[in-house]
Formats: C-alpha cells, sequence, structure tokens
C-alpha cells in the first residue's frame, strides 16, 4: 500500500542488522522446538517472534548469516513436523545469530482477522468510505497501512465496491 522506505531507515537508523514486526509478547509458534534448537529451557532468552511478512536487512555478512541460519532452521524444522510456518525458524535463526533487530511499527503487517470468526476481515489500501463489522471499523479497513496482511486479497484495488481508491497504486496494475 506504500512504500518500504520507513523499513529500510529502520535498518540504518538503528545500526541493526535486519528490522521487522514484533509479534505480541506470549503469542508464538512452536516455541518448543525452537528452543531444543537453540538448547535454550524456558527460563532462557529467546528472541521475540517476527510477523516475516515485510523484513529489511542491511546488506552484509550478518544479513547473510542470518538467512542462511532461517534457511537451515527452516529445514530442520520441517523435518520433523508435518506443517511449517517460517516464524519459528526465522525466530531460532534471530538466537542463532545473535543478530541485532529493530522493530517495525505494526503499519508494517496490518492484519485483517478475525479470529472469533476465523474469517478474513476486507481491508483496502485507503479504507472504506463505509465499514461492514466493527472490528474492520476498528482497523480502519486498512487506511494508513504500509502493508496489508490479509487472506482476503479481493479488495485492495478501488475496483471492488465502497473501497477507496489508492493513491499508491498506478491505475494499471491488476
Amino acid at each position: 500500500c506504500r512504500p518500504l522506505t520507513e523499513a529500510a531507515c529502520a535498518v540504518a537508523s538503528s545500526r541493526a542488522d535486519v528490522a521487522f514486526v514484533p509479534v505480541a509478547r506470549g503469542r508464538t509458534h512452536r516455541d518448543a522446538e525452537v528452543r531444543a534448537i537453540l538448547d535454550k529451557t524456558a527460563d532462557d532468552y529467546v528472541p521475540a517472534e517476527a510477523n516475516t511478512g515485510v523484513v529489511a536487512l542491511r546488506d552484509g555478512a550478518a544479513g547473510r548469516a542470518l538467512l542462511e541460519s532461517w534457511e537451515a532452521s527452516y529445514l530442520r524444522l520441517t523435518e520433523s513436523l508435518e506443517m511449517m510456518m517460517d516464524q519459528p525458524a526465522f525466530r531460532a535463526a534471530l538466537g542463532a545469530t545473535n543478530i541485532k533487530f529493530a522493530a517495525l511499527s505494526d503499519r508494517h503487517n496490518c492484519r485483517g482477522r478475525d479470529h472469533l470468526r476465523k474469517h478474513a476481515v476486507r481491508m483496502s489500501c485507503d479504507g472504506y468510505r463505509e465499514y461492514e463489522n466493527k472490528l474492520q471499523r476498528a482497523l480502519k479497513g486498512g487506511a494508513g497501512c504500509v502493508v496489508l496482511h490479509s487472506h482476503d486479497a479481493s479488495s485492495l484495488r478501488f475496483g471492488f465496491p465502497n473501497a477507496v481508491p489508492n493513491a499508491y497504486l498506478p491505475p494499471e496494475t491488476p
């Protein structure tokens, strides 16, 4: 929806090697498996889990080491698990490399998800003229977001009824 300049600047200004949107405390996937890879107990520090939809990396040895560790962790975790998400492997890579990271704002991962109904909430880059429900209203329909994390991509363009035009995408973008 918006340029990713802020993500690149977060890496540059903080002297971090990577920037991402951290997952809320206490919300992790496959914690026991990640701790096993890192040889950490339940009392040991393990980095926060990341929403890996937007990851900004500094070009350098530390960033490349993180990517290599992420791939190795992913392969190791998928050997023993039937279904795997990339977030636990990324978290293991953060812990294995001890890379310095910066947090991006939630605007870089606007999640359109109704957890009670287990249903996607329609989001549009610049919101809606009217809202379908309270959750969509609370999320402002996606207005102000840099990246939409919605499992319903049908409403990203102005052609969808009620969506406000997105001035950040050229009209010929499908």
